[in-house]
């Protein structure tokens, strides 16, 4: 027996049928997806919606990344950026994301997170090599 949109634990839309664990939910389907045309659309699968933050969750879960790129991929959700490893991802969030680049260039003062891509950098555009006996390294350097 449904008592005011109530049926065995769950609350059912009277429109379409649709249930929900709770009240609001349902109370957020009725004012802005029941009966409503999608209006927010996935560019790579068939996936459409109503609401912009069920789109933005649909664009960086796996599902639809796998589809996309033919792979699981792992996303980070502070900067988007997405890895095939998730060790990767664990080492881009440790290291990387939202943070400043570390290590400087004394030459060009360009910016590395890694000290391998510093050395790497001094050798090949200007021709020093980190390994000379007596090669001056910065103070800003952080090994």
């Amino acid at each position: 027996m449904c008592v005011l949109g109530y049926c065995a634990g769950r609350y059912r839309c009277p429109n379409c049928g649709r249930s929900y664990k709770n009240k609001v939910n349902l109370g957020r389907h009725m004012r802005w997806e029941c009966n409503k045309s999608p209006a927010y659309f996935c560019h790579a699968c068939d996936y459409k919606t109503c609401r912009k933050d069920h789109l933005k969750v649909h664009l960086i879960s796996n599902r639809h990344l796998k589809n996309v790129a033919g792979k699981i991929r792992y996303p980070c959700l502070h900067c988007g950026k997405s890895y095939t490893m998730k060790n990767n991802l664990r080492r881009h969030q440790r290291v990387e994301c939202g943070k400043e680049k570390s290590l400087v260039c004394y030459v060009c003062d360009r910016r590395y997170y890694y000290k391998q891509e510093l050395d790497t950098h001094v050798k090949l555009k200007h021709n020093i090599s980190a390994k000379i006996e007596g090669f001056p390294v910065p103070m800003h350097w952080k090994f």
